[in-house]
């Protein structure tokens, strides 16, 4: 008789949760769009969740991409524009080549030098907001009054 390990059910019971997180995060369903919903990142020995909506900023870091939720930053294993094609286009807004918003925490736009803007989040983050990417915020959410 073969020696039983009560212990590997409960591993199996870890591994598929584990599994189960990482596919509902990284690939959508069959026949919807790329978009995520869910992001998981790694924080140091475990892995966390975050909703989408949640994310403040997220800034190109090289090949990784600094998150933003709260007052915590996340780096993760993947550039700037894989993120801004994973990120809903009508809630989130690429500002320049390194950063995208997200459009409900913009707090003020004040101008800046060569037709830009400085863009000031509730949280009290700024950053440049490039003429090349001011006529995508004002496309979305229109013209000044």
């Amino acid at each position: 008789m073969a020696p039983t390990n009560h212990r590997a059910p409960a591993l199996r019971d870890e591994r598929s949760r584990r599994d189960d997180l990482e596919l509902e995060g990284s690939r959508p369903p069959d026949g919807e769009s790329g978009l995520r919903r869910r992001f998981l990142v790694k924080n140091g020995d475990y892995l966390g969740l975050l909703r989408a909506e949640d994310i403040d900023w997220a800034r190109a870091e090289g090949n990784y991409t600094c998150i933003r939720v709260g007052r915590v930053e996340h780096l993760v294993r993947r550039g700037i524009g894989e993120m801004e094609s994973q990120l809903d286009h009508g809630r989130f807004l690429r500002i320049s080549r390194s950063v995208i918003v997200n459009l409900d925490r913009i707090e003020r736009l004040v101008p800046w030098f060569s037709g830009g803007y400085l863009v000031r989040l509730r949280s009290g983050a700024q950053f440049k907001l490039t003429r090349r990417y001011a006529h995508r915020l004002f496309t979305r959410v229109g013209k000044p009054l």
